[in-house]
């Protein structure tokens, strides 16, 4: 990969991580506070991290694969695998996250499709 391509790369996840940001912080915010994303496209690698109610650290949450289906007019966002700093949350994840189908809401899913 060349350095100009790294570099659009890293602006395009830049730009996705906050779309992605603003979405995941309005899903989480019944349970704290969304702290960051970061988006690594080329290895489908995201990153995010949260400091739940009740908690005083914060949590870090790896997904590791990731991709996005249409199906019939909607996307979806599917989580496949990943874990969490908490063996807890990577067990909540695993048991109701992973391999299901976050539905993207339009005025989000033509950027982050773009972008992933």
């Amino acid at each position: 990969m060349t350095s100009f391509t790294k570099i659009i790369n890293q602006a395009k996840d830049r730009g996705v991580s906050l779309i992605l940001e603003r979405w995941f912080s309005q899903q989480i915010e019944p349970f704290g506070k969304l702290l960051g994303v970061n988006l690594d496209s080329q290895n489908k690698t995201l990153r995010l991290e949260a400091l739940l109610n009740g908690e005083s650290e914060p949590i870090h949450i790896t997904i590791e694969d990731y991709e996005i289906v249409e199906q019939s007019g909607q996307t979806y966002l599917i989580f496949n695998k990943g874990a969490a700093s908490r063996e807890w949350i990577s067990t909540v994840l695993t048991t109701f996250l992973f391999g299901r189908k976050l539905k993207l809401p339009e005025s989000y899913a033509g950027m982050i499709q773009m972008g992933l």
